[in-house]
């Protein structure tokens, strides 16, 4: 089977391995420029992109104002109502339809378990089938449908985004919407124009003087849905090139969105969710000042001490380096820092808490900015 660069590209020093020469992607021409869905390994390159594998299950997001360090995520929040689609049904409920979990439930939890029991019911959890995911034939508006449905509940009833008639509530709040953003830049030097399209967003609301919550029109969080695994060994599905070069693409889109965005929003990491069937993955992309201004202006710098390209012959399988590089360090302003968790799968209760758990550290660490 071969390599994906979401396995093999882990370091600067990995980068530079398997890198060859790329050309920047502002040196390109505009038919040079693939449309976003169509981004792979080659963009990979030329975007300089390094990854690194989160542990625990819960993304950490950087902290605001701060040139390095991490905030540790927020105490597990639990309330009445979060635990409707965390806590497993009832054996008597599985069989119950739609209507009758949405009235037993509420809407987005009865939603949620209609979707995951009657489009996604696995005997095997934690296990994706090779065999059975080829044959699968949902399309992609079912996982859109379950993701959607869990990321509503999950944020409407954060705890830390209470909302109530009586005490304090959050100056900020996020919302989740199923609508599909698109979006569309410009780079080097606005020769090139870059369009790309999520299937859903986390958009921001702040409190006014007047007390009430206001669209910024800025994106959060995004979702990227698919319906199947491109890619599964020994039953573990895998980020293929393509499905993390879209990804890039979209992350690129929005985070060079910001700079021209009137609101005043500024965000240099993008986070977006992936979903495959029953299956989340939260992943970030740290795009720092430094490398937006060589993108929008078409600076290169490529005195970068790169080996000759080893990615697709590399067949030692050591894809571990020594050094503070290889242990995950720093980023680096010459480069996209990607981190992801693991697959999240939705029919698994861990899971389920596992990806509340990300729901909470992304509003805690949006609630961090304004202090």
């Amino acid at each position: 089977m071969p390599s994906v660069y979401f396995e093999t590209i882990t370091s600067k020093q990995a980068f530079r391995r398997h890198a060859g020469n790329p050309t920047p992607l502002y040196c390109r021409q505009q038919h040079e420029l693939p449309a976003a869905s169509d981004w792979s390994t080659q963009e990979l390159f030329a975007s300089r992109v390094v990854v690194h594998n989160v542990r625990g299950g819960v993304l950490k997001h950087r902290i605001p104002h701060s040139s390095s360090g991490f905030l540790r995520p927020p105490p597990r929040q639990s309330s009445a109502e979060l635990s409707k689609i965390i806590v497993p049904l009832p054996p008597g409920d599985q069989d119950l339809t739609e209507t009758e979990l949405i009235h037993r439930l509420g809407g987005t939890a009865g939603m949620f378990w209609a979707a995951l029991l009657h489009s996604f019911a696995s005997d095997n959890a934690g296990h994706v089938s090779r065999e059975e995911h080829a044959a699968w034939a949902m399309s992609e508006d079912a996982t859109v449908q379950l993701a959607s449905t869990f990321l509503r509940h999950a944020l409407v009833h954060c705890p830390l985004q209470e909302v109530t008639a009586i005490g304090p509530t959050p100056q900020l709040l996020l919302e989740f919407s199923g609508i599909r953003r698109r979006m569309l830049t410009h780079f080097g030097e606005g020769t090139l124009e870059l369009e790309a399209t999520a299937d859903g967003e986390v958009a921001l609301l702040r409190k006014d003087a007047t007390g009430r919550f206001v669209h910024l029109g800025q994106a959060v969080m995004l979702l990227e849905a698919k319906k199947r695994f491109e890619l599964v060994r020994e039953g573990k599905p895998l980020i293929t090139d393509n499905v993390l070069g879209q990804m890039l693409a979209e992350a690129l889109t929005l985070r060079l969105s910001f700079s021209a965005a009137e609101s005043g929003y500024f965000e240099d990491t993008i986070v977006i969710v992936a979903a495959t069937r029953q299956y989340l993955c939260f992943i970030s992309f740290y795009i720092p000042d430094p490398y937006v201004e060589k993108l929008q202006k078409g600076s290169a710098n490529d005195d970068m001490d790169v080996e000759p390209p080893r990615y697709d012959s590399d067949e030692d399988g050591d894809l571990e380096y020594e050094g503070e590089e290889g242990k995950g360090g720093e980023e680096d302003d010459e480069f996209i820092t990607v981190r992801a968790t693991d697959w999240l799968d939705l029919s698994t209760e861990r899971c389920r808490q596992l990806a509340c758990d990300n729901i909470s550290a992304l509003v805690d660490w949006q609630l961090n900015k304004i202090g």
